[in-house]
């Protein structure tokens, strides 16, 4: 259980019962003030170390931000770079050319050696070159 908390008022009331306690009003101030000069030491430190650690906790929380948006800026680039093999590849429409060339004669071939041994063919144009 807390303890009961009593005012200012009373707890100088309960110091000062008799006229002789007036003498012991410098060093019972005297004994706040360092009560008070301890707890001001104590607050400040505290502060002083929750300042430091939300310091901290910003700076990783503003490096993780940026990390994060330069993967999303490299995802980005690989992207573009996987979306059309035309940027990447400078020869990309001489392949692109040689394929249809080559390619649809060979599908061809293909096409009447497997008709000799079996009913079921290839498709005469896969899509390549397009």
């Amino acid at each position: 259980m807390a303890a009961p908390t009593i005012s200012a008022a009373q707890a100088i009331g309960e110091y000062l019962q008799s006229p002789d306690d007036l003498m012991k009003i410098p060093a019972f101030r005297n004994k706040l003030e360092k009560e008070k000069a301890s707890i001001d030491i104590r607050v400040k430190g505290g502060v002083k170390e929750q300042l430091s650690v939300t310091s901290e906790s910003l700076r990783k929380l503003f490096s993780t931000r940026d990390n994060v948006q330069a993967i999303k800026d490299e995802m980005v680039t690989v992207d573009r770079m996987c979306s059309d093999p035309q940027n990447v590849v400078s020869t990309f429409d001489q392949i692109s050319r040689v394929c249809q060339f080559y390619l649809a004669p060979l599908v061809i071939l293909i096409n009447q050696f497997q008709g000799i041994h079996s009913p079921q063919k290839l498709p005469t144009n896969r899509g390549y070159g397009q």
